[in-house]
């Protein structure tokens, strides 16, 4: 009992993280409710031409405020549900990975960074759904989600590189 207190107090620490997510949120909301929107950027690989590069406009600002409230509910759904269960700072650990990838791919201003955000939230999800390693029907469920995220993300990348084609296609004829 003293054990599953000792590994369950610290849980609360945690549920701070979509907190403090909605409280840095929240200032900018009469700027996006103006009809503005917040831009933010720093080279991130500059001689290919990347940027960390972060956008806020009433769209992401709804989506990030869902992530975050949920996630708020999750923590502490999970926090209860958790108690006493060994691997709870790695659980944590990689729901915050999780939620915050989500933020960053809804707030991604730049297509390197939301590939990032994409790949940060499978892995996370893979290490969430086989939290249980031990038992085979966690092991299992982990690596079908692998595969399909995989297949997903392929997908996904085919997408984008077809869209950017299209885009520069569009362009070229526009300038000619």
């Amino acid at each position: 009992m003293a054990s599953g207190k000792s590994l369950h107090a610290p849980s609360w620490i945690w549920v701070l993280a979509p907190i403090i997510a909605s409280a840095a949120l929240l200032p900018s909301y009469p700027v996006i409710a103006s009809g503005s929107g917040l831009a933010w950027s720093a080279p991130w690989v500059p001689g290919l031409g990347f940027q960390y590069a972060l956008r806020l406009d009433g769209l992401s600002f709804l989506f990030a405020m869902m992530i975050s409230g949920i996630g708020l509910l999750i923590f502490i759904y999970a926090r209860t549900y958790m108690a006493g269960e060994p691997g709870q700072l790695r659980f944590f650990s990689w729901l915050t990975v999780f939620m915050a990838s989500m933020l960053g791919l809804v707030l991604s201003d730049d297509v390197l960074l939301l590939f990032v955000c994409w790949e940060l939230t499978s892995i996370s999800s893979y290490f969430l759904i086989g939290h249980r390693h031990r038992e085979e029907g966690s092991r299992a469920a982990a690596h079908q989600a692998a595969e399909d995220i995989g297949q997903a993300a392929a997908a996904g990348l085919a997408t984008l590189r077809a869209a950017r084609q299209t885009a520069d296609q569009l362009t070229e004829n526009i300038s000619a």
